[in-house]
């Protein structure tokens, strides 16, 4: 996410790579109850991750 608070699915998809898909992000982490929301980046209203929610996900682990 490098310094972004939050970012859409499609942009964490390229980040992320080859192999991965929005279902399989999605199933990856829901198990630790993190889930998509609707996220307004720059104008633009899509389903995205936030950042504080990955972040507490890695620190509890």
């Amino acid at each position: 996410m490098g310094e972004a608070d939050r970012m859409h699915t499609a942009d964490l998809l390229e980040a992320l790579g080859p192999g991965w898909t929005s279902g399989r992000v999605a199933q990856v982490l829901k198990p630790y109850g993190v889930t998509p929301g609707q996220e307004v980046i720059g104008g633009v209203n899509r389903n995205g991750y936030r950042r504080a929610d990955l972040e507490a996900l890695f620190a509890s682990a």
